[in-house]
């Protein structure tokens, strides 16, 4: 979900207005009848209400739920904050409208201040933040809110149209409101609090229990310096150009529910760890059982339900100690890997990491591959150098029953360009190259000991693309490296233009103690700086992602069907890497009986920036 600046969410209004041929009328109208649900749903006492209206749509949008207060039968009172002459025009009309029509909600008006006593008053009085925040859920925190007698207060003086620090006089309204004992609810964002900027000790704004707002989270609800003063907020839905939030390009994005649900996978009342796979995860040896360890922490993060570690003799003591969920088996060499019967049938393989390249080694991930020919398989690490040579590839694609055999994290300096060949030549290596790059400019790739140069990088990602045409790569990037200058990041900013890749991540320099990075540079860029640097970065991606994924519409792919969720079935196609890339989103409606772990052919009928949507090619 995109979060939207004031200006983009003014554009995404007016432009629902004119594609919808609505008013912004009808817009306020919908904002209230949603306000109304919610109150329903979650306030169903007979409390009276008391709303603090503005006199712009925020306003409006206060007097419209006033209105469907007093037909719902509640007792209602509006206390209007006149902050302005100049008043909306959707504000006038509805309190034209609760005037005439609804003589029993009492309207009163604030008078503003006429000496500067007042307003010094008002000024020198200092915010007190509230305290106290929900314990577990909505449900408990109204419980010990409010009752069936105390007035909710409403606060719609300001919106997200806010761009100044208002009156002294006007903050001693919201002291007002934030001295009330009963449930405070602010309708889209808490007044008073300047969203352009961080608040001032002096700064009053009202501190309300909840926070009503549209369409998506505004960005001070998830800062610190704002957030702490918001203890509960809920998204109301709110129609919106469909057109405009495609388009627009947004610095921020928040992970929703539905979202979510797509990565965590639901687990039912009657399963036990065993309906959640067995994963096997082989590696380590003498000083690197530490890699083994972690990645089995990871593999039962990631939702398995079973693990078993493969090591040598001298990593039983460790992972039983620092992983004791994870079951162990151990070779029989005591410090390094060796080929080593699996008494059951895993649902996934891992190997490679930190098992060397011996030839004890190489014989384990031989093993494996001819006893679990149809197993899914992430090769990793030392595995892949055991695969690196276009011999040790060839002999790999040839082993029964490997669909999809896909390449990770090669590193430019000494590619293997022979592999490329055979990529192009074999249908079950997947076109598909992850390439750790990090950066481009000639001092960067010296100062992080990359031993390659930006001529040979870009010498050979062309020499890749030309080879295996289609191929799509990867890569992950780094930003506010020590000493990287503006002219270091314009450069990598450019390279991106010019590569165009498929996939790409990015993250911004951390100086951890004990890196070579650590002992030898200071940290000196700043951190906004790193970060600023690294926004612009992907956002120059998304652009490129979302006109590759344009580009796919029309076309069929192999994909591997992954997931089974509410609506979609979720899989890839070759060009996508499992948790790290895009996905394939097949409707249900069209195709309700697809098997996971089948591949199906998927014609691309619509795409957005991260993920493609398809049907069952005819």
């Amino acid at each position: 979900m995109k979060i939207l600046t004031n200006e983009q969410m003014r554009a995404a209004d007016e432009r629902t207005i004119e594609e919808q041929q609505i008013t912004s009328w009808d817009q306020m109208e919908r904002a209230a009848n949603n306000l109304m649900a919610w109150i329903k749903k979650n306030l169903p006492n007979d409390n009276p209400y008391h709303i603090y209206a503005g006199v712009g749509n925020n306003g409006g949008d206060g007097l419209a739920l006033a209105r469907l207060l007093s037909q719902a039968g509640k007792k209602v009172k509006v206390t209007i904050v006149p902050f302005s002459e100049i008043h909306s025009a959707d504000f006038t009309k509805n309190l034209e409208l609760l005037k005439e029509n609804f003589p029993q909600v009492e309207i009163t008006s604030v008078s503003q201040p006429t000496t500067s006593e007042d307003y010094l008053q008002a000024n020198d009085k200092h915010f007190q933040p509230i305290k106290g925040k929900p314990a577990k859920g909505f449900e408990d925190f109204v419980a010990n809110k409010y009752n069936g007698t105390q007035p909710i207060t409403i606060d719609a003086i300001f919106g997200i149209g806010l761009s100044r620090r208002v009156s002294p006089w006007v903050q001693r309204v919201f002291e007002e409101i934030n001295r009330q004992k009963g449930l405070i609810i602010s309708i889209d964002v808490p007044s008073g609090l300047f969203l352009g900027g961080d608040r001032e000790d002096k700064d009053v704004f009202v501190t309300p229990h909840v926070v009503l707002t549209f369409f998506a989270p505004k960005l001070p609800f998830l800062l610190p310096q704002t957030g702490r003063y918001i203890p509960y907020w809920e998204v109301l839905p709110l129609p919106l150009s469909f057109d405009y939030l495609k388009e627009v390009n947004t610095e921020y994005d928040y992970t929703t529910e539905k979202e979510l649900k797509r990565l965590l996978r639901t687990r039912h009342r009657f399963t036990n760890k065993g309906t959640y796979g067995h994963a096997l995860i082989v590696g380590g040896s003498y000083g690197k059982i530490g890699s083994a360890v972690l990645s089995g922490k990871a593999t039962l993060r990631s939702g398995a339900g079973l693990l078993t570690l493969v090591l040598p003799k001298c990593g039983y003591q460790i992972a039983q100690t620092a992983l004791p969920e994870a079951m162990v088996l151990t070779s029989s060499q005591e410090e390094e890997l060796a080929p080593t019967d699996i008494p059951f049938s895993p649902n996934a393989i891992g190997i490679g990491i930190g098992m060397g390249t011996s030839a004890y080694a190489q014989g384990t991930l031989a093993a494996l591959l001819r006893t679990f020919p149809n197993v899914p398989f992430v090769i990793d690490a030392d595995a892949l150098n055991l695969v690196a040579s276009s011999e040790d590839l060839q002999r790999l694609s040839d082993v029964q029953g490997l669909e999809w055999l896909r390449l990770h994290y090669a590193y430019p300096a000494d590619f293997p360009r022979e592999i490329l060949s055979v990529m192009r030549e074999r249908e079950n290596i997947c076109n598909y190259l992850d390439i750790a790059l990090q950066h481009i400019s000639d001092p960067m790739l010296r100062a992080m000991r990359r031993r390659v140069t930006k001529a040979e990088t870009y010498d050979l990602l062309r020499y890749m693309r030309e080879e295996v045409p289609g191929i799509h790569l990867r890569t992950t990037l780094m930003t506010g490296h020590p000493g990287e200058t503006e002219q270091d990041f314009e450069e990598l900013l450019q390279f991106v233009r010019d590569i165009r890749f498929d996939r790409m991540g990015a993250f911004v320099y951390s100086h951890e103690m004990g890196t070579y990075a650590h002992e030898t540079y200071a940290d000196d860029i700043p951190l906004e700086v790193k970060q600023e640097r690294m926004d612009r970065l992907m956002s120059t991606q998304e652009e490129i992602a979302a006109e590759l994924n344009v580009a796919k519409i029309g076309r069929t792919f192999k994909t591997l069907i992954d997931r089974n969720e509410e609506e979609y079935f979720i899989g890839r196609t070759e060009y996508d890497s499992p948790e790290v890339d895009q996905e394939v989103l097949i409707s249900k409606q069209d195709a309700p009986n697809l098997q996971v772990g089948n591949f199906y052919p998927v014609e691309i009928t619509s795409a957005d920036t991260f993920d493609l949507y398809g049907q069952l090619a005819q």
